[in-house]
């Protein structure tokens, strides 16, 4: 974190909302934390105010950008090429603005803020595909916070130009990567290649397996003709210099009563995605060369559009000419999770969303699709393998998952369970999974820190493969990874410090869990439950209570028929 205030009379410098700065102390530095959602009312009604913030924009943001390209899309085309973005682009804002809003009226003490100096246009983004990277870097934080704090300005609050100028220099390595063009390889050249335009049923990014796609495309009748899974922000972005329009960036409007909703849509309006403003008619041009299906009766993904401007703009363009589109679950939280817009979105611009399970309006219960090795007891599984989520923390959508202070829960239960482990037979036996992604703490640094003696797996391979000589499972969330584990059969455990995340309907299920301790809210619980474990830990596993229970939830949230899957798939794909 770039940003913070200044206590002369102290020397101290106050950062707000910094966890890392409590694990890694300095002097004259302070963290501050404001706790706002940590109230669940408080957590309700923001989501409450958001939603309404969310959809009040989307309606003024077509009509906009209908008069600015002469066309006529209707919300639903909008909200398909931009939904998850800005979601995540009014959380941010509307966070920030009640932190911030909140310190200061907390705040009795003269303080300085020393204001980074940034270029605007450089903080300008093609689409999701670079957002998603942007808004997780210490230089976006610190525009936005630098925006708000010149914004609501305060007496006790002197502002001053920090010598500071922020770059994004990760994030440019970061865009080369995005806008490169993949080298094809022969699978590429074979299956992707060929002539697609008249495919009828297109289907990717399903959690399928290239052959598992291509035995369903055989059973469609489509051959060997798939539609590409690895399309980039490269094979879209022409070469010719990139001109902001500025005026229309720089337009300010006052349409709210509220100052805090003017702010943001004065935000919105300045950061919206070049490909859906300067770029749009060209975006689409070059989409039309890209020789993809023409007229397809149906387009089903899993994962395929929050995150990709280039296929979220086919698919747009395609249910607006009359396309079908079917969602299928790609992941956890789907179902279980208070306050999950992503789910949310999914089931709200589909005309079919397929669960793993669990329905509670319209959804239609359906299984796992991604491959998945059933657990099978064997001497060589000697690991034990914990998972760490990555966090950052700047908060990307309402929940609270995404307070920095719970950030700072988890990694300091954490802390404690590699602390209690220290010299015995588990601290051995402990593989730690770090994620792929690391965003503002160096978690290794820190584990170290209180145990020298841990050992770390590949953190870029994956859990599935990292698991293959373990003997049981330790997530740190209720997440994906704990799902896959209850499909499998897996032995598993759960440390989970966040609290009241769980929709009312499934509390009686974890409560389950909880019961048989599976799932624990503290370090101390979960070491004295593995300490103490069966040394023939699948005597405890295979128990009847454990399978009965297993069979129970895996109805709920994790189906899986790696027999039948294709079959499963086609049937609805036809229908």
């Amino acid at each position: 974190m770039i940003d913070y205030f200044y206590d002369k009379k102290t020397k101290t410098k106050i950062f707000i909302n910094n966890p890392v700065i409590e694990f890694f102390p300095e002097k004259n530095k302070k963290n501050i934390f404001i706790k706002l959602w940590e109230d669940g009312k408080i957590l309700t009604q923001h989501n409450l105010e958001i939603d309404e913030l969310y959809n009040e924009i989307l309606f003024k943001l077509k009509d906009i950008l209908n008069s600015y390209h002469n066309i006529k899309k209707n919300k639903k085309y909008w909200e398909i090429c931009f939904g998850l973005w800005l979601r995540r682009f009014i959380t941010n804002y509307y966070y920030n603005w009640k932190t911030i809003k909140k310190f200061l009226s907390e705040n009795k003490k003269k303080l300085i803020f020393y204001q980074t100096k940034f270029n605007k246009s450089e903080f300008l983004y093609f689409g999701i595909d670079d957002y998603l990277y942007l808004d997780k870097t210490k230089e976006f934080h610190s525009k936005t916070i630098n925006e708000i704090i010149s914004e609501v300005k305060d007496r006790n609050i002197q502002l001053k130009l920090s010598d500071n100028i922020s770059f994004l220099e990760n994030v440019k390595k970061i865009r080369k990567k995005l806008y490169r063009n993949k080298k094809q390889n022969l699978i590429n050249k074979l299956f992707y290649k060929k002539n697609i335009s008249n495919l009828k049923k297109v289907f990717f990014k399903t959690k399928l397996n290239f052959f598992e796609s291509l035995i369903v495309n055989l059973k469609l009748g489509q051959g060997f003709r798939l539609f590409p899974n690895n399309l980039k922000l490269g094979d879209i972005i022409s070469n010719k210099k990139f001109e902001p329009d500025l005026k229309f960036r720089s337009k300010k409007y006052n349409i709210y009563k509220s100052d805090l909703k003017n702010f943001i849509f004065n935000k919105v309006i300045e950061s919206l995605p070049i490909l859906f403003l300067e770029n749009y008619k060209s975006q689409n041009l070059l989409l039309e060369t890209l020789n993809l299906p023409k007229k397809p009766h149906l387009i089903a993904t899993a994962w395929g559009y929050q995150t990709s401007t280039l296929y979220a703009q086919y698919i747009a363009n395609k249910v607006e000419e009359g396309s079908k589109f079917y969602i299928f679950q790609h992941g956890g939280s789907y179902g279980q999770f208070k306050n999950h817009f992503a789910g949310e979105l999914d089931i709200l611009l589909s005309d079919k969303f397929f669960t793993w399970g669990w329905t509670h309006r319209n959804e239609i219960p359906f299984y796992i699709l991604k491959k998945i090795n059933f657990y099978k007891k064997s001497k060589d599984r000697k690991k034990i393998l914990l998972e760490i989520r990555s966090n950052s923390i700047y908060p990307k959508a309402a929940d609270i998952y995404n307070s920095p202070y719970q950030s700072y829960r988890y990694y300091t239960e954490c802390l404690k369970f590699f602390e209690l482990i220290k010299n015995s037979q588990i601290e051995r036996d402990l593989l730690i999974k770090l994620s792929p992604r690391q965003y503002d703490y160096d978690e290794k640094k820190m584990f170290l820190k209180v145990n020298e003696n841990l050992q770390f797996a590949d953190r870029h391979t994956t859990m599935l493969k990292n698991r293959e000589k373990s003997k049981y499972l330790i997530f740190t969330t209720i997440s994906t990874g704990h799902l896959e584990a209850v499909a499998s059969n897996y032995p598993f455990f759960i440390l989970d410090v966040y609290p009241d995340i769980i929709l009312d309907r499934y509390k009686f299920l974890f409560k389950k869990m909880e019961h048989l301790k599976l799932l624990h809210n503290t370090a101390d619980s979960l070491f004295q439950t593995i300490k103490n474990l069966p040394s023939d830990i699948n005597e405890w596993w295979l128990s009847n209570k454990i399978q009965e229970f297993l069979t129970e939830y895996r109805g709920y949230f994790a189906r899986y028929d790696p027999k039948d899957k294709i079959n499963l798939f086609c049937r609805q794909i036809k229908n």
